[in-house]
């Protein structure tokens, strides 16, 4: 089992903030990493990329998480923002998804990119709408949040490992999931 898990999600479902108090509870625990996707050298090259054609980035995204996999210390939990669930989602035109789903969940097998959990943290759209809104970027403010977010929740359909969603609208929610999180974290720094 990979020793890796996954905070996944559209922009402004909370991934930031459940990775700071995160990284806040582990700050001093060296057998546990927190790392933003993709990985150097791949993070310089994103916005050299993205106005690839959405398979070539999905090549890219797949690349990089790759490198991550042939380069892990064994003995440590990685906790990802982002990973394969969205470079499959996000990345991948629906057609080819469908197209060649198979293969390409092949060869995420076949590289090792099957994370022991992905959280996929799942906030309304108008939600979303309001907390990108008071972010007030140009990233945010040029993304498709309506297709985004269908593509988020609405056709997690693939087998990319263990998914498990967690509602993230509220404090509470917040707190419930650090600590779904933080034990998935604990379960494997004992294996």
């Amino acid at each position: 089992m990979n020793k890796y898990i996954a905070i996944e999600g559209i922009d402004g479902c909370g991934k930031t903030t459940i990775l700071k108090e995160l990284k806040s509870i582990y700050h001093s625990d060296q057998t546990v990493e927190f790392i933003k996707s993709p990985l150097e050298p791949f993070r310089g090259l994103v916005e050299d990329v993205w106005n690839f054609p959405l398979f070539d980035r999905f090549i890219f995204f797949t690349a990089a998480n790759s490198y991550f996999a042939n380069a892990i210390d064994s003995g440590k939990v990685y906790v990802f923002d982002r990973f394969i669930y969205s470079t499959f989602v996000t990345h991948l035109p629906l057609q080819k998804q469908r197209e060649h789903e198979e293969l390409l969940l092949q060869i995420i097998a076949k590289l090792n990119l099957t994370p022991a959990a992905t959280f996929l943290l799942r906030v309304s759209k108008d939600k979303i709408k309001q907390r990108l809104s008071e972010r007030n970027n140009t990233i945010d403010n040029a993304l498709d949040i309506d297709r985004l977010y269908d593509l988020y929740y609405d056709s997690p359909t693939t087998d990319l490992g263990e998914i498990i969603e967690l509602r993230n609208e509220t404090p509470s929610d917040l707190r419930t999931n650090i600590h779904i999180i933080q034990d998935k974290i604990n379960d494997l720094k004992n294996i």
